[in-house]
């Protein structure tokens, strides 16, 4: 069954739509009981749909361009005035009064940085035998806000006694200790965060091993509740 043709809803559709019938309407206008003024009127209103559709394309395109001139003008001007604002911190920086040359340009002076955060301490440590006699050793060390760039310093103290020796510098929250003497009672390491500028307070954590010793693997490793923070 045939469906009753609409006009769409969208502008242009609706346009044409109307701009394919008007001549039909005209021509047939008394079969399909239409008047004379009714048609004429159809056709007044779709030339000025088509006028106002021509207006509306002609300033979104000028609009488009006065868009990107606007853009491109602004981009001009602030790294213009960036040059002169480096050239006006650069004379600061030189002055004997500072902040008489800001408050000149109406600019503030930089703000001084404060001391960036002290990293967490380690915690919740994890550690496996793999088979090669190796330890891994994973943790936890969840920092405040603004600590970046974090690396961890590894030190270790074997069977409790020769005092504690860095071994290495793991970048995550895990490393792996495969340089362990066979025959080794236990293990202790001492684990601190650190960036370029402070270091956090260390932890300590005791790994002792069950009978035999570390070669080939076979050793039972007993871990020890966590030795806590280093002094």
């Amino acid at each position: 069954m045939p469906t009753t043709p609409t006009i769409p809803d969208r502008f242009a559709p609706a346009i044409q739509w109307c701009g394919q019938r008007i001549d039909k309407w005209q021509e047939n206008r008394a079969l399909l009981g239409l008047t004379q003024a009714g048609v004429d009127e159809l056709d007044a209103r779709i030339q000025a749909a088509r006028d106002a559709r021509a207006s509306y394309l002609r300033a979104k395109r000028e609009l488009r361009n006065a868009s990107k001139t606007y853009r491109a003008s602004v981009g001009t001007m602030r790294r213009t005035a960036a040059a002169l604002l480096a050239t006006i911190r650069a004379t600061a920086k030189r002055s004997d009064e500072p902040t008489a040359v800001y408050a000149a340009a109406s600019v503030p002076p930089p703000a001084k940085r404060g001391p960036s955060p002290t990293p967490a301490t380690p915690r919740d440590f994890e550690v496996e035998l793999l088979g090669d006699g190796a330890l891994k050793v994973r943790f936890e060390c969840p920092h405040p806000p603004g600590v970046r760039a974090v690396t961890y310093r590894v030190e270790r103290m074997l069977d409790m006694a020769g005092g504690l020796t860095i071994i290495q510098t793991a970048k995550g929250r895990s490393f792996t200790d495969d340089t362990i003497p066979a025959g080794t009672r236990s293990v202790l390491y001492k684990v601190t965060a650190q960036t370029s500028t402070r270091d956090g307070e260390a932890a300590v954590h005791l790994v002792p091993f069950g009978q035999g010793s570390m070669a080939g693997g076979a050793a039972e490793v007993n871990e020890a509740p966590e030795a806590g923070r280093a002094a």
